[in-house]
């Protein structure tokens, strides 16, 4: 009996043993390591958008909304777009352009779009200093995608505009 009490009991021993040694293997492994990790996952850093890869840019647009025409000059864009669906699908694919451009960009200082919508037509104004409120327009996910668009850039009915 006595025998069996110190198998088991070397037994149960070697296996704590075992169990904490084999916790010790990360920390060793990270001693080890001389590299710095990096992210998997990181933010895009800014692009500047230049005439040869405006094309590839704009390829990436909302896709209710397309591109009809197109003018990049020293920092403005002009844009020239027919949109559908619903006012509320427009208005966010609006932004999301928007945000795109003013926001993932280094030189896009300011932003015209003429926009073509069922029967109306409008012109938005867009500046980079309009975002100084809300540099990355992370508040536009806090209210109506209409109401953000009439707060923070210039709407112009196209009456008004011409």
């Amino acid at each position: 009996m006595q025998k069996l009490a110190r198998r088991l009991f070397a037994s149960i021993f070697l296996s704590v043993m075992a169990a904490a040694l084999l916790s010790l293997v990360p920390a060793l492994e990270e001693q080890g390591r001389k590299e710095p990790e990096l992210p998997v996952f990181r933010p895009d850093a800014p692009v500047d958008l230049t005439e040869h890869n405006l094309v590839d840019f704009l390829a990436r647009r909302p896709p209710g909304l397309e591109v009809r025409r197109a003018d990049w000059k020293a920092g403005t864009l002009n844009l020239s777009l027919s949109a559908s669906g619903s006012e509320e699908r427009r208005s966010r694919e609006l932004l999301t352009l928007i945000r795109s451009l003013l926001v993932h960009t280094e030189n896009v200082n300011t932003l015209r779009l003429e926009v073509e919508a069922d029967v109306y037509r409008f012109l938005i104004d867009a500046k980079r200093a309009d975002l100084d409120k809300d540099p990355g327009m992370k508040g536009m996910n806090s209210t109506s995608p209409e109401s953000y668009l009439l707060r923070t850039f210039r709407v112009i009915p196209s009456d008004e505009g011409n």
